[in-house]
């Protein structure tokens, strides 16, 4: 098949064109703007139009038919280019459609990893511990990885993980071999209107499982109030003080829950792999760009997007032993009007924090844009709180801070692109100004 993908270099998008193409498929698409993802891809001879107006879609289909149109969780049914494909008469699909197939089809069992936070982590933590054990398999995380591509196709593997998340219930499209769920608090009111709703594909997905690997806790808060029916499946329930715990030496509390969880999941398919090799393979795990990823001397990236990662990544951060200032930029206006009342205190431990604008993504025009101004007000913690803006004064005290504190860009919008091109990027843009001004 011929197949574009529309927002090519969006999470789930990128490493499920890379599949595409590793299964023999002719692959092309577009994105607004170029991203790390769309350069890895590019690399491998991925064409990639900077525009979505619908034109270089109607032309290769001009060129060539167009078997399908796969579009990501950004593209609306009024994007210009989704329009012009139903014009086309081209079959349109979202992400969940493509795989679901490549994964039927290629009869891999899959291990899907779940929950509200903390899936690209465990994700990346189970195909380094599949790699570093010598075993072939095939995945897609949500991610560009420090150690391999984020989507892979191995026609002789046994196995495929997938990143499996809860948005516009994705997940609920697939019946894994086994599921790892990481967390469960109630997120994406614009897929589930209620806490019960949510609970309730939580509970549908481990039916669809044949077993599932969950922490007691939120298993106990999934039948909180309410009956669970549990038929054809196994729960493996796990709980987060298990001494065991204490031989993983991963950086952050979360961190080595998630490793927890790919340690017992890994035991059950390879019983004979011996505890301390498996534990020296899992404590000598990388990292994934944009958790907590190092990008400058005392200056990391994260995506947490929601207070419960805001917290756990605060608490990574002070494992570092060194005074903390955080630079945050909050995700869709939306998720706001949900999630404000729990900055209170999720900022707890910080002496610094800079507040940006929302990055506005997937919004319903009837929501009024929240003030950055009235957000911060939402922070109870005692800290010194300051808005700001992407640009070149806050790029100086960032690296003013970061001679004597670790500082934390946090946030799931432009904020890491504009933090590459500030401080990675050679030469890094703010040292060429500094220079230029002194």
């Amino acid at each position: 098949m011929r197949i574009y993908f529309s927002g090519i270099g969006g999470s789930a998008i990128g490493p499920l064109a890379r599949i595409a193409k590793d299964t023999g498929h002719e692959v092309l698409g577009s994105d607004e703007k170029q991203t790390l993802e769309t350069k890895e891809l590019e690399k491998i001879g991925i064409k990639i139009y900077y525009n979505q107006d619908g034109e270089s879609l109607k032309d290769e289909f001009e060129k060539q038919k167009i078997d399908c149109f796969i579009r990501s969780k950004a593209i609306s049914n009024k994007n210009p280019e989704f329009k012009m494909a139903k014009r086309l008469k081209i079959k349109t699909a979202k992400r969940d459609y493509l795989l679901s197939k490549i994964i039927k089809l290629s009869k891999q069992k899959l291990i899907a990893v779940a929950g509200t936070h903390g899936k690209t982590t465990t994700t990346s933590m189970l195909i380094w511990a599949f790699k570093e054990l010598g075993i072939k398999v095939s995945y897609s995380v949500g991610t560009t990885l420090k150690f391999a591509p984020s989507g892979v196709f191995e026609k002789d593997a046994e196995y495929f993980i997938y990143e499996c998340d809860e948005y516009d219930k994705n997940f609920l499209h697939f019946h894994p071999h086994k599921s790892l769920i990481t967390t469960i608090d109630y997120d994406h009111s614009d897929t589930y209107p209620s806490i019960t709703e949510y609970k309730d594909a939580f509970s549908m997905f481990i039916n669809q499982s044949k077993q599932t690997f969950i922490y007691r806790e939120d298993f106990s808060y999934l039948k909180e109030n309410r009956e669970i029916e549990i038929h054809d499946t196994i729960v493996s329930l796990l709980d987060r003080t298990d001494e065991s715990i204490k031989n993983i030496e991963l950086l952050g509390k979360v961190y080595r829950q998630n490793a927890l969880l790919v340690f017992a999941l890994i035991k059950n398919i390879l019983p004979n792999v011996k505890d301390a090799n498996l534990l020296k393979i899992i404590n000598s795990y990388p990292g994934s760009n944009r958790r907590f990823e190092k990008i400058a001397d005392n200056i990391y990236s994260d995506y947490a997007h929601h207070p419960a990662e805001i917290k756990a990544t605060i608490e990574i951060a002070k494992e570092l032993n060194k005074p903390i200032s955080v630079v945050y930029q909050p995700f869709q206006n939306l998720r706001q009007y949900d999630i404000k009342q729990e900055y209170a205190h999720c900022f707890d431990g910080i002496n610094d924090l800079f507040w940006l604008d929302t990055y506005l993504a997937r919004e319903p025009k009837r929501k009024k844009i929240i003030e950055k101004e009235d957000l911060a007000k939402e922070v109870k913690t005692k800290l010194s709180l300051k808005t700001a803006e992407l640009d070149n004064n806050l790029a100086e005290e960032i690296l003013n801070l970061a001679k004597t504190e670790t500082v934390v860009l946090i946030g799931a919008g432009s904020i890491d692109n504009w933090a590459r091109e500030n401080f990675i990027k050679e030469p890094p843009k703010i040292l060429k100004l500094l220079k230029s001004k002194y």
